[in-house]
């Protein structure tokens, strides 16, 4: 039994509203914005960004970088979100009473890795003021 006998085929001018359709639907979705509330989510979650900064003194303290040791070696610590291990951060530092490094410079470039933890570890910082 053939398909138009079963009533499975369109007649021609049904088929041709139907392609018709099809066309505009087609353009349509070619110019839509896709919205995903779960796609927006994860656009979000993957923001990259420093959370916040702090230094580890040789006997292990935390100190806020207002309260750096002059003239000892520490650690910064930079925090992240939505880095990724291996990522590169570079923080700059000035001193907040605008003082000159011994380099000459007003600010030092820290740059460190992020690591599985989702912090850079710089280590060996030293500050020194002119």
């Amino acid at each position: 039994m053939g398909a138009r006998a079963q009533g499975l085929t369109k007649s021609p001018s049904k088929l041709g509203t139907i392609m018709a359709q099809k066309k505009v639907l087609k353009k349509a979705a070619k110019e839509a914005a896709p919205f995903c509330e779960e796609c927006d989510k994860k656009e979000e979650s993957v923001k990259k960004e420093i959370t916040q900064i702090y230094c580890i003194i040789d006997n292990g303290e935390e100190r806020r970088l207002s309260k750096l040791p002059i003239g000892k070696e520490f650690t910064v610590c930079v925090e992240t979100k939505g880095m990724d291990e291996g990522e590169k951060v570079t923080v700059d530092m000035k001193d907040a009473k605008g003082r000159t490094y011994k380099s000459g410079e007003k600010t030092i470039k820290l740059k460190g890795t992020v690591e599985m933890d989702g912090i850079a570890y710089i280590d060996g910082v030293k500050v020194e003021f002119k």
